[in-house]
């Protein structure tokens, strides 16, 4: 149960561009865009100096979110602006303690997808939901008027 551990599904989370992880047992978990690396670390070297558990950090056309949830210290860059960083902090604790798992590739993504065709009760993939095309004729209501 870590940020490190759920640090393949931050980083594919839309809108973020990379994500460092930092702790005591292992100094450095990097994944994303390799020109955040060196600014991230930075951005991290200058939260150990507050007091705060978390903070925001304009750079450029970016962002950068630090935040620190249990024994772990993760920096997150993504466009200033974008819609994900009204969630970023309550995902990033989300994620501090549940494991997530490996994160899924296509492949077995593709392996697990519903074939295309009729479904097993035997309507089409357009009548889903209970919304049937056709309309019924007049003798199959239940109701009389």
């Amino acid at each position: 149960m870590s940020l490190t551990g759920n640090i393949d599904h931050l980083v594919h989370a839309q809108g973020v561009q990379a994500a460092l992880v930092r702790t005591e047992e292992n100094p450095e978990t990097f994944r994303g865009e390799d020109q955040w690396k060196q600014t991230l670390g930075k951005a991290l070297d200058v939260f150990a100096l507050t007091g705060e558990s978390s903070v925001r950090m304009v750079v450029g056309k970016y962002t950068l979110v630090v935040q620190r949830e249990r024994h772990e210290t993760v920096a997150v860059a993504l466009p200033t602006g974008h819609p994900m960083a009204k969630s970023l902090r309550r995902m990033l604790r989300r994620m501090s303690r549940k494991d997530r798992g490996p994160l899924a590739t296509a492949t077995v993504a593709e392996a697990t997808a519903t074939p295309p065709g009729p479904l097993s009760d035997g309507l089409s993939r357009q009548n889903r939901g209970g919304l049937i095309n056709e309309r019924p004729g007049l003798g199959s209501s239940h109701f009389s008027f």
